[in-house]
C-alpha cells in the first residue's frame, strides 16, 4: 500500500462533490469535524444564552422592586 502523501491540486476547494469523492475514512473524518464544531457552536449559543436569562431576570426583578416602590409611595401620598 502506498503511503505517500496525495498531491492536491492547487485550485481544490472543499465542496460537496470534491468531498463526497475522497476515501470513505477522509469523508467521515471531515463529516465529524463539522458536525462537532456544529456541536460546539451550540454549546457556546446555550452559554450565551444562559447568561443573557440570567441579565433578563436580574432586570426583571430590579423593575418589580421599582414597581413596587412606586405603588407603596402612591399609596402612601394618597393616603395622606
Amino acid at each position: 500500500m502506498d503511503r505517500s502523501p496525495a498531491r492536491i491540486p492547487d485550485d481544490w476547494t472543499p465542496t460537496v462533490e470534491n468531498i463526497n469523492v475522497l476515501p470513505e475514512r477522509l469523508r467521515k473524518y471531515i463529516h465529524d469535524l463539522r458536525r462537532n464544531s456544529e456541536f460546539l457552536v451550540l454549546i457556546r449559543e446555550n452559554a450565551e444564552l444562559r447568561k443573557e436569562i440570567a441579565a433578563l431576570r436580574r432586570k426583571s426583578n430590579d423593575l418589580r422592586r421599582q414597581n413596587a416602590a412606586l405603588h407603596n409611595k402612591l399609596a402612601h401620598t394618597t393616603a395622606n
